[in-house]
């Protein structure tokens, strides 16, 4: 069975003011141009679950909620005078999909997740992600998903304490990108790369934090 799948999520600002200040011109073009260069970027997890969903023969699109400029040529092209969540909003009545996931599900407040489950009835599940620690209040927000998914076991064990439906989903690689770094690649040779974050959390990152330290004493070539 085939559906309708939005994936919302959002970019650093950090790399979005770097990005349009060093492309200037194109906050000036269409929706669907910017949407292009920003995506041949493959900033996070970039529009992946679009691309295989539609090569599975589903209706899969990408929303970067916090670009502004890409937001506002959408809004542009459609009439709306709207930003922000209203705005997402008005992208969901037109997308029509069956299935909403939340990749930066924290950033989107109770309110909004009501309000599309009111005004959005083609939406069936609403998913969210988890990845990185979360308020008691944010932990209120999760109990508005059909479920969440989760790259730690430790917030799988959370959500089941406090009843809400989570599955394991693990950290993956897009294969498509080995050929752009064999042919893009002007970094130096390293032994390791490690991509990532450090919380210095008991319940955290402690065995990371201890593993890349010891490697270090090792001289291990690290990038």
């Amino acid at each position: 069975m085939n559906y309708r799948f939005v994936k919302v999520t959002s970019f650093y600002r950090n790399f979005l003011r770097y990005y349009y200040s060093t492309n200037s011109q194109l906050s000036d073009k269409s929706y669907t141009e910017q949407y292009n260069k920003l995506m041949e970027e493959a900033f996070g997890w970039s529009n992946y679950y679009q691309l295989h969903l539609n090569k599975l023969g589903n209706e899969a699109f990408e929303i970067i909620a916090n670009a502004d400029h890409l937001q506002s040529a959408w809004a542009k092209e459609h009439n709306l005078a709207v930003t922000g969540e209203e705005l997402l909003l008005e992208q969901f009545k037109f997308y029509k999909p069956e299935v909403a996931f939340f990749q930066d599900s924290i950033s989107f407040s109770s309110s909004f997740l009501k309000q599309l489950k009111q005004n959005v009835p083609s939406v069936k599940k609403i998913i969210g992600w988890c990845c990185s620690p979360f308020t008691d209040q944010q932990l209120e927000t999760y109990k508005l998903f059909d479920f969440v998914c989760a790259c730690s076991q430790k917030f799988i064990e959370v959500f089941n304490k406090a009843g809400i439906k989570s599955y394991r989903l693990n950290h993956a690689f897009e294969l498509s990108l080995i050929p752009q770094i064999q042919l893009n690649n002007n970094y130096p040779e390293s032994d390791f790369i490690f991509i990532g974050s450090f919380i210095g959390n008991e319940d955290f990152h402690k065995d990371r934090i201890s593993i890349i330290e010891s490697l270090i004493k090792k001289t291990v070539n690290i990038s």
